[in-house]
């Protein structure tokens, strides 16, 4: 799955680069810094943002963690398949689904109130702040992602997968920093039509582990708490 992560990170970046793109070129600060300085930046930026999706990694582990102790893991990875396969289907764009809900966008704002705050800081640990609100920006391709780290069932494996996916983002988000909207205009308006069959790949692959995979037996507690091993 950790391969799946880092392609939907890839591509997804490239469809992002339009909402998350002009955050990361204010967050670069001033440009006449030294090549290696703004190098450090945009790790350091992006550093913070792989640090958001793996706490959001931790919480939706955890819930798949319980959904694997009452056994609905597998509707819910051929649920999160249908959604993705909808998304394909049907030409969804999450972003603008989640911005209608309410709670979401007093989020955005409380996000983005914080990110204008520390955008005056120049030094390395202000950047490193603004990735991680970043990373806890609404998001269409990031609760994507999350769709397939829930299928994990595990809290590492679901911190894993969006670890994969936050580096997946590193190349597009570091080069924009680093280029400027030079790579913005080149890749993004190139490559972003890829995202919806990304979606559609991993939506299937969701699909497929909710009919066909089999839970091994010692993940599968209701199944042990009912066949006990006896000693002989």
């Amino acid at each position: 799955m950790y391969y799946i992560a880092f392609t939907l990170g890839l591509f997804g970046s490239l469809h992002c680069l339009g909402m998350c793109g002009p955050l990361a070129l204010a967050a670069q600060g001033v440009r006449s810094d030294q090549n290696h300085l703004m190098w450090l930046k945009a790790f350091v930026y992006n550093g913070g943002r792989a640090f958001s999706y793996i706490i959001l990694g931790l919480v939706f582990g955890l819930f798949g963690s319980f959904l694997a102790l009452t056994g609905y893991q597998k509707g819910i990875s051929i649920l999160s398949g249908l959604v993705l396969v909808g998304i394909f289907v049907f030409n969804l764009q999450p972003d603008e689904v989640i911005n209608r809900i309410p709670l979401f966008r007093k989020g955005l704002s409380l996000i983005q109130k914080n990110f204008g705050k520390w955008m005056a800081g120049n030094e390395l640990s202000s950047r490193m702040v603004l990735g991680v609100l970043n990373g806890f920006l609404p998001c269409g391709m990031v609760y994507i992602a999350l769709a397939g780290s829930l299928s994990l069932q595990n809290i590492w494996g679901s911190m894993g997968f969006m670890l994969f996916f936050a580096l997946g983002t590193f190349p597009a988000m570091i080069g924009i920093m680093v280029a400027g909207k030079w790579f913005q205009h080149r890749w993004r308006f190139g490559l972003q039509k890829i995202y919806p069959f990304v979606s559609l790949g991993l939506g299937l692959y969701l699909m497929y582990r909710g009919f066909f995979s089999t839970t091994p037996l010692q993940l599968n507690f209701i199944e042990a708490l009912n066949n006990p091993v006896m000693c002989h």
